[in-house]
């Protein structure tokens, strides 16, 4: 497995929380689990538990719920990064090698309403640059 380069201010998150975690496992006399994020038993996280974490993060964090009140789901959040990370101009095969699909294709798949979006762009650019000019 190739190596991932996260941004800074996730590990700086990510090592905040290491620094808790292994407070708590010492305060408990237990040793320190190799998960990053574990059950209070040093165990990996139960799905059920997990989507209880995620709900009370993103609460934490000042994620509202979505208008008909459902709590934002791991996959749903997933989606929002790839969006935004394609809103910013990041070329689709680096989005998609970022969330490890198989192919480019299942990334053009499940974004292709951006590839639209960018032909539309294409269109707004070729009128800036020719549309001005008389035609022969």
């Amino acid at each position: 497995m190739e190596a991932k380069r996260l941004p800074s201010f996730l590990i700086d998150d990510l090592e905040r929380h290491r620094e808790r975690q292994r407070a708590v496992f010492v305060q408990r006399g237990m040793s320190q689990p190799q998960l990053i994020c574990a059950s209070s038993a040093g165990t990996p996280i139960r799905p059920d538990n997990l989507r209880s974490r995620l709900i009370a993060a993103c609460k934490q964090a000042g994620i509202k719920p979505h208008e008909d009140g459902r709590p934002w789901g791991i996959h749903e959040l997933r989606h929002t990064a790839a969006t935004h990370m394609l809103g910013a101009r990041i070329p689709m095969q680096i989005v998609s090698r970022t969330l490890g699909h198989s192919s480019i294709n299942v990334t053009i798949d499940v974004y292709s309403h951006f590839t639209d979006q960018d032909s539309e762009m294409v269109a707004e650019s070729m009128n800036a640059i020719y549309g001005g000019k008389k035609r022969q």
